[in-house]
């Protein structure tokens, strides 16, 4: 039921015909109590059996894993080694990190390569996250659909002004000037998931300006690191203090190894560090969309691309972790934990009460426990080939120490990125400007139209009434005539003005005129 495996330690990665088993692996252990180590252990065997090994997340944001590069100096751990007859040797790495501009300018930092997203990349999982809605919804097929739309020099001011102009399209309501502060937009009222709602989702993006066009010398060459497996490749998001800017990296980065497996022959392992703080159990928000998608991709793996792909993770506590994630793992390794732990994992699998002494009494200090189905396997893993984080150890500070010509400030691309986001910014602002004289130029018109209207209606309306009085003065006069030929006696005119309610003058005129006809009669 319980065995010690000492001799050429493998942790049951090694199959009997010598090969890779490829698994989703999960190693819980307290802290102290060698977690790291199995992780890493497994790790080597996978890099030393053609594995193209990718760590994706680093929660503490201690850059641990980097430390696999230099050569141990603990003497326990060269002891350990040496007893195993197991060698101490570096493990060549690549080192990334997010564009962030909080990026440190002037500070020497190890050979890092800075990368980007380019948006026409993201798809329904990156959006979903980014907006906490269902990958169905509305507002992420908008998302989806300015992704297609932009060309591939398009960037993230570009992205959502072609968001803008959907929700627009779709919507009529009262529209707000654009606004500088928020990608010079303007929003329309009533619309399910506002312009407003969605650029609040991607204002991070403007400080940590890791999305950027397709054509962006910053995007990552997935051909190139899928089968380059002679180095450990390690994303860190050191820089970036937005959490869920951070975890926004980890998914990204896991759907696109899923997506761009096609582009290599080799197998892949992805390792995960403190899975349970990506995806806790108790999840809400943008974390229960993360949860959902690391899932699924983990569902994905064994059998995506040749040679398929295994997954390590590791956790303090494992009922901490997400249940549906925990339910993705195949193997779980398990080393000290708390009597708590152990009561919640063995009610959650139905352990036998052998299974339990096993994980209550370990034979050795510092091993581990693989539960099967019906037994118990203990093992006592080796040490790693490199150094292990010590917590008196800083990464930079150890670079600088070890290998000082890879040390190197970033002024450069700082100022090229804040060039770009610059013209970026300015390109909008002077098209809100000229969009705003247009506007000032139409209104202008349209009230010279309403006064130029204005006044043909008044002359309009002089012109009416001045045929209205014509045609008015025409039948008094008529009147006048025939009152007049039937008086026997001429009025004087200020009689006839109070009988026609007319003016005396005109009528005195008019009088005049009849006596005129009357004499040629």
């Amino acid at each position: 039921m319980h065995r010690i495996i000492n001799e050429n330690e493998n942790l049951g990665i090694i199959g009997k015909n010598g090969m890779v088993n490829n698994q989703q692996i999960c190693v819980v252990a307290k802290s102290g109590n060698g977690k790291t180590v199995v992780t890493r252990t497994m790790q080597d065997e996978f890099f030393n059996k053609g594995y193209v090994c990718i760590y994706i997340a680093d929660p503490k944001k201690t850059q641990e894993a980097n430390f696999m590069r230099f050569l141990p100096e603990d003497k326990e751990h060269l002891l350990s080694l040496k007893l195993v007859g197991k060698p101490a040797r570096i493990t060549p790495i690549k080192h990334y990190e997010p564009f962030t501009f909080s990026t440190p300018k002037n500070k020497k930092l190890s050979d890092i390569q800075f990368f980007t997203f380019p948006i026409k990349q993201l798809g329904r999982p990156e959006f979903s996250f980014l907006l906490e809605a269902e990958a169905d919804s509305e507002s992420v097929g908008l998302l989806l659909k300015g992704a297609r739309e932009i060309t591939n020099n398009d960037g993230l001011f570009t992205f959502l002004h072609k968001i803008q102009s959907s929700i627009q399209g779709k919507k009529d309501g009262n529209k707000r000037m654009a606004d500088p502060s928020n990608f010079f937009l303007s929003g329309t009222v009533g619309n399910m998931k506002s312009i407003s709602e969605i650029s609040r989702h991607f204002t991070p993006f403007k400080h940590d300006y890791m999305l950027s066009p397709e054509n962006s010398d910053l995007n990552l060459k997935w051909r190139d690191i899928l089968n380059d497996n002679k180095h450990v490749h390690i994303f860190n998001s050191s820089f970036v203090e937005d959490e869920k800017l951070s975890d926004f990296c980890t998914l990204t980065l896991l759907t696109q190894i899923m997506k761009n497996r096609h582009l290599s022959s080799k197998p892949v392992c992805i390792i995960i560090p403190e899975i349970r703080t990506l995806t806790p159990a108790k999840n809400e928000g943008f974390k229960s969309f993360l949860a959902a998608n690391i899932k699924k991709q983990l569902s994905l793996c064994r059998s995506t691309g040749k040679g398929g792909v295994s997954t390590i993770a590791c956790t303090q506590v494992f009922m901490d972790i997400s249940e549906n994630v925990r339910n993705s793992f195949t193997d779980v390794f398990l080393g000290a934990l708390s009597l708590t732990d152990i009561d919640r994992i063995s009610k959650a699998f139905s352990y036998s009460k052998p299974i339990r002494e096993v994980l209550l009494s370990p034979d050795y200090p510092y091993s581990f426990v693989y539960v099967g189905n019906d037994e118990a396997m203990g093992h006592l893993p080796h040490m790693p080939h490199g150094m292990l984080k010590e917590e008196r150890y800083e990464y930079f500070d150890m670079c600088k120490k070890l290998i000082p010509e890879k040390m190197k400030n970033y002024h450069d691309l700082f100022d090229i990125m804040k060039q770009s986001y610059d013209l970026e910014f300015q390109t909008f602002k002077d098209k809100t400007i000229k969009d705003r004289e247009r506007i000032i130029q139409k209104e202008e018109e349209k009230k010279e139209g309403k006064r130029e209207k204005g006044n043909l209606k008044a002359q309009k309306e002089i012109f009416n009434k001045r045929a209205a009085s014509n045609k008015n003065n025409e039948e008094i006069k008529k009147a006048l005539f025939n009152y007049l030929d039937k008086c026997d006696k001429i009025p004087a005119n200020r009689e006839l003005a109070e009988i026609f309610g007319f003016s005396y003058v005109t009528l005195g005129k008019w009088k005049n005129e009849w006596k005129g006809l009357q004499k040629e009669t």
